[in-house]
């Protein structure tokens, strides 16, 4: 056999055979050492860790609306404030900050939790006048803001093809209509005023449960994606 021949028959095994081995060799220690996975399933996975991520944040939302909804009085001090509600949104909105309407969100969020916060100091000290006069200027600012803030959801829940979406733009009908009964009746007249609030809260024994519902159904629908 020539040296041609033979260097030829070297090149074909290194550039070939051994090559194919060489690449076999690095795939299978790079999988047992848990860097190497195929493209298309770590896109999956990445975009499963992203729907976990905003159920989790869909959760905390839930959280911060039951902390709302609860009422723990001890005396004048009230033990589940709602401006703690309003910190665990503010925390779920800046999760969500690569959404435009966010930010936004976020600041309104903070002003609810310093007025509830303030109205809440206000009970605290007997001042109990004072508090239900002040009590109108958060209740009004929550008007807006669960608009928003349930349309925002439901914008996030059409996006991501859950089927609570519908149901997202009828709670925030319903709380829109709730959180303008708090502000008109201080307004009227005593008797007036009453049985509208008799009304008032035998609406949120249905109301309070089914936001929960949908909110919390809504992150189990993102885990299902």
């Amino acid at each position: 056999m020539s040296i041609a021949r033979a260097r030829e028959e070297k090149r074909e095994y290194f550039g070939r055979d051994h090559n194919m081995d060489l690449s076999l060799s690095i795939c299978y220690n790079s999988a047992k050492r848990g860097g190497f996975k195929p493209p298309k399933r770590r896109a999956k996975e990445g975009k499963a860790t992203e729907k976990e991520k905003l159920a989790k944040t869909i959760r905390l939302i839930g959280w911060g609306f039951v902390l709302i909804f609860l009422n723990f009085n001890i005396g004048t001090l009230n033990l589940v404030p709602s401006w703690l509600g309003y910190l665990l949104f503010v925390s779920a909105l800046s999760d969500l900050k690569k959404e435009p309407s966010a930010p936004r969100l976020k600041d309104f969020a903070w002003l609810l939790v310093g007025l509830d916060f303030f109205y809440w100091v206000l009970e605290c000290f007997g001042l109990k006048e004072a508090a239900a006069f002040f009590y109108v200027i958060p209740a009004a600012v929550s008007i807006y803001f669960d608009f928003k803030f349930f349309t925002f959801l439901a914008e996030i829940a059409g996006r991501n093809c859950c089927p609570e979406e519908e149901k997202l733009l009828v709670l925030r009908s319903a709380n829109v209509a709730m959180a303008a009964a708090l502000v008109i009746t201080p307004l009227l007249g005593l008797g007036l005023g009453r049985a509208l609030f008799m009304a008032y809260a035998l609406a949120a024994l249905i109301l309070v449960p089914y936001t929960l519902y949908v909110l919390f159904s809504f992150a189990k629908s993102l885990e299902k994606e």
